[in-house]
């Protein structure tokens, strides 16, 4: 995995989303536009199919797992997938991209 999408994974996942700001859409929006330098208006059309979760939720997401129910098994069958279709050679060092840290010490 390039720099890029690793540093993706450490600057988007590790995001503490609370119950305030998936109950609130524009503040959600105003967080994850000012990540990309856009105005919260400029930024609503990508949030389509985007889910905000609450902060159990999000736990739960960050529990390890095999399944599409975990970031960890997610990812995993997402690597097994590009491996098998030679998108890159080797997999992927999973666990070191994904920081759970701040949403489970919430």
């Amino acid at each position: 995995m390039d720099s890029l999408n690793h540093g993706f994974f450490r600057a988007a996942f590790p995001i503490a989303v609370t119950d305030t700001v998936s109950l609130n859409p524009y503040i959600s929006q105003t967080i994850l536009s000012a990540r990309v330098k856009l105005s919260a208006e400029e930024y609503e059309p990508f949030l389509k199919g985007t889910q905000i979760l609450t902060l159990e939720e999000a736990r739960k997401i960050f529990a390890k797992g095999d399944a599409f129910t975990s970031i960890y098994g997610s990812s995993k069958i997402v690597d097994d997938f590009n491996v098998a279709n030679k998108v890159y050679d080797k997999p992927q060092a999973i666990e070191s991209y994904i920081d759970p840290s701040i949403t489970t010490s919430l």
